[in-house]
């Protein structure tokens, strides 16, 4: 009796060991696939982070570089030249950020989804914008005036036709106007994915769009 009773102890203590083993491991595993959850979850966050803040400074450039000196210019749609590069389309993986849904702002990914949207559309419209351009260029050499080598905007728009004038008109101004709307959307996005990221990911290190360095001054 007392053999089985001793039997049965150490068959007890064997079971209870094995039992917290495994709950102890169970946690630790939970623990560990917590980590990794968060980890990508922090890498998601990041990485749409940083598209933006390249689509900003993108933007930013064409608005300061193309758009600004000329917009205040009456034949802007003729002067302002095509771009040598164009921002480049975001494209947000957003089934990495569907830990959004549970934020404070669970519309976020919805209005984020549309913003890509016309970003993209504003960055197709550059480009045609482009192309059209670059027809009105090569009839600005036709109706150049040889003896003055001056070209006239009415000669280029009577040449280039009503409908293509309106037309390049218009993709001019969207693309000024998108411009703008891409620029400040980029910057409230980053604001508030950014309030959010660091409400959800305490301690992590989270990227940030920092201002850029004013241009060094000639000396006086």
């Amino acid at each position: 009796m007392e053999n089985a009773l001793i039997a049965i102890t150490g068959f007890l203590a064997t079971l209870a060991a094995a039992f917290f083993g495994s709950k102890h491991a169970f946690k630790l595993q939970s623990e560990e696939n917590d980590r990794k959850t968060k980890a990508e979850q922090v890498a998601s966050a990041n990485r749409a982070i940083f598209q933006l803040i390249k689509l900003h400074n993108e933007f930013a450039a064409v608005r300061r570089e193309s758009f600004r000196p000329l917009l205040e210019s009456p034949t802007r749609h003729l002067e302002i030249k095509p771009l040598l590069t164009y921002p480049e389309p975001i494209s947000i993986d957003f089934d990495s950020l569907s830990f959004l849904f549970f934020s404070s702002n669970p519309n976020l990914l919805q209005e984020l989804a549309a913003y890509q949207l016309q970003s993209n559309g504003t960055i197709n419209t550059l480009i045609e914008r482009g192309k059209l351009h670059v027809k009105a260029q090569e009839i600005a050499e036709e109706v150049r005036d040889k003896n003055t080598d001056i070209v006239k905007a009415e000669d280029i728009e009577n040449a280039l036709g009503m409908k293509d004038t309106l037309l390049l008109r218009s993709f001019t101004d969207h693309s000024i106007y998108g411009a703008n709307e891409v620029i400040e959307g980029a910057q409230e996005f980053i604001k508030e994915l950014g309030s959010i990221f660091r409400e959800l990911f305490p301690g992590h290190q989270l990227i940030t769009m920092k201002k850029p360095s004013p241009a060094p001054q000639p000396p006086v």
